[in-house]
């Protein structure tokens, strides 16, 4: 999953889609985000947020420079992973 440290003034939305755009080369528009949730933290506060995109942006995504990898997960795949947001 993109992530990242907020630059500057920028809110969680403008640093996930700033992060997006430099590790999947994509442009999420911020209406496609539905859903997000802070988590508090000890050494900070942690953000996930949920966007629903066209399936064909999938098909545009080349690793920008700061991304090591990337895959498509299934809702169901997503829940037995060990470290997903549903756990916390």
């Amino acid at each position: 999953m993109p992530g990242g440290g907020r630059e500057g003034c920028e809110t969680p939305l403008d640093c996930v889609l700033c992060e997006i755009y430099e590790e999947l080369n994509i442009h999420v528009d911020p209406a496609a985000v539905v859903w997000g949730k802070q988590f508090p933290y000890p050494d900070g506060d942690r953000w996930f947020f949920v966007a629903c995109v066209d399936e064909a942006v999938a098909n545009t995504i080349t690793l920008g420079d700061e991304g090591q990898m990337w895959g498509l997960k299934s809702l169901q795949e997503y829940a037995i992973l060990p470290n997903n947001f549903a756990r916390f």
